[in-house]
């Protein structure tokens, strides 16, 4: 048991209690939902600067005078593929 010398009552409690712990865990489908919406919706900083071709700190520091649709959760930045594409598309038909 992981080279730990334990007597044998201590050594059956541990396996008891790490069975229980075990049991605990819910199945994988409820531990991980699907979401509601498509998993590749939802794209990171670095994802949004590649599909804008731009650098991320670059789109860090622009996002709100460009304003560029994102969300800020903490310090971490999230971007809806989705809706960043529409945004592309509305530039560049301003531009046209």
């Amino acid at each position: 048991m992981n080279g730990v010398n334990m007597p044998s009552a201590a050594q059956k409690d541990h396996e008891l209690v790490h069975d229980v712990q075990r049991d605990r865990r819910p199945p994988s489908s409820e531990s991980n939902p699907q979401p509601m919406m498509d998993n590749n919706d939802v794209i990171t900083l670095n994802e949004a600067a590649a599909l804008l071709r731009v650098h991320p700190v670059t789109l860090r520091k622009r996002a709100l005078a460009w304003g560029v649709p994102h969300r800020r959760l903490g310090a971490e930045w999230r971007f809806s593929r989705k809706v960043l594409t529409a945004w592309i598309q509305r530039r560049e038909e301003d531009a046209a």
